[in-house]
Parts: C-alpha cells; sequence; structure tokens
C-alpha cells in the first residue's frame, strides 16, 4: 500500500519525504538514517517540483522504502518488498 501527499510548496517536497517514510515504517521521523540529502539532492528535488515544464518521476530507495516524486508534486512511498526465498 502507498502513502501519498501533494506538495503544492516545493520546499515541502523533503518534509513530506521523511514523513511519509516515518508513517510506513513505524518510526519517528527525526531518528530515520542516514538522513535524507545523504541519499538524494534535495534541492535538485525542490527545483524537479517547482518547475512548470517537470513531467514524469523521480523514483528511489530510501530507509527501506521506494519513494516517487512527480512532476505535480505528488510523493508515494511504499514499504520495499524482499522476495521471499523458496
Amino acid at each position: 500500500m502507498n502513502a501519498v501527499r501533494r506538495c503544492s510548496d516545493p520546499g515541502g517536497v523533503a518534509v513530506a519525504i521523511v514523513e511519509l517514510v516515518a508513517e510506513r515504517t513505524d518510526r519517528d521521523p527525526l531518528a530515520i538514517e542516514p538522513r535524507l540529502g545523504a541519499v538524494v539532492d534535495v534541492e535538485a528535488l525542490s527545483a524537479f517540483v517547482a518547475s512548470p515544464l517537470a513531467t514524469g518521476r523521480i523514483g528511489f530507495e530510501y530507509a527501506g522504502c521506494r519513494v516517487a516524486v512527480e512532476g505535480d508534486g505528488t510523493v508515494r512511498v511504499r514499504e520495499r518488498v524482499e522476495a521471499a526465498d523458496d
């Protein structure tokens, strides 16, 4: 199941990502390691969402989750599911 949030403020994308990851993984947002900035360029994500020409999505893995940021400011987070060994 995805956790989804629409960010109208490009500066809020990083906060939304951390909060949604915390929600999906039942962790304190301030305790998630590594910090988001160590995984992805936070300023580039904000610039992507701020661009009126942005289309598509940027995807990456962060703190055990798969994150997708769309050009319209939609952030989707889902827990990564590991394949079961047979």
